[in-house]
């Protein structure tokens, strides 16, 4: 759920740890906010996705949003914590992090969606060596990849496509970024 809101660590019967984020509405992000929300339900099975677990608005001006609670670190501090000093990230772990990314790539595809804002700050690499993809604020149908409005991702990482609003995205602009 992007930078919107603020996450807490708690304790839930029946699935252990979990990151309650609640996330204090307005009319600039609300159509992200379910856009993301609508994603993460149709990836919920997925490993390579952050499990939803529940969702709720508590009031017309805040949502509450439950999920898997992570350990690790986003993609930038992972990459960093790697190549400090000028070593270049060992190319055994690029290996593994780029299989686990298209494989997660892989599944929002075949489900017809397109992440639009792929970034290392968007991964999030687990203890255990796990990749998952994160922010789907931004995520397009592929039968419709301008439906949501159109928003470029992150204009660095972003592909031709999503410069030129003339072309339509596709499952090569996330493997563009």
């Amino acid at each position: 759920i992007g930078g919107f809101g603020r996450v807490h660590k708690a304790d839930w019967p029946g699935f252990g740890e979990v990151a309650v984020k609640i996330i204090l509405m307005n009319s600039d992000i609300s159509s992200e906010i379910a856009n993301e929300l609508a994603a993460m339900q149709l990836m919920a099975d997925d490993p390579h996705f952050v499990r939803l677990h529940h969702a709720q608005m508590s009031s017309l001006e805040t949502v509450v949003v439950v999920m898997d609670y992570l350990k690790g670190e986003d993609g930038n501090k992972f990459f960093q914590r790697l190549s400090r000093n000028g070593v270049i990230v060992p190319p055994k772990i690029m290996a593994a992090v780029t299989r686990h990314l298209l494989l997660g790539l892989k599944a929002l595809h075949t489900r017809g969606l397109i992440h639009t804002d792929l970034k290392p700050a968007n991964l999030f690499i687990s203890a255990d060596g796990q990749v998952k993809i994160l922010d789907l604020g931004l995520v397009r149908h592929l039968d419709n990849p301008l439906e949501c409005g159109w928003k470029a991702g992150t204009t660095c990482y972003a592909g031709p496509e999503m410069a030129d609003r003339k072309l339509s995205m596709n499952e090569s602009s996330d493997v563009w970024t």
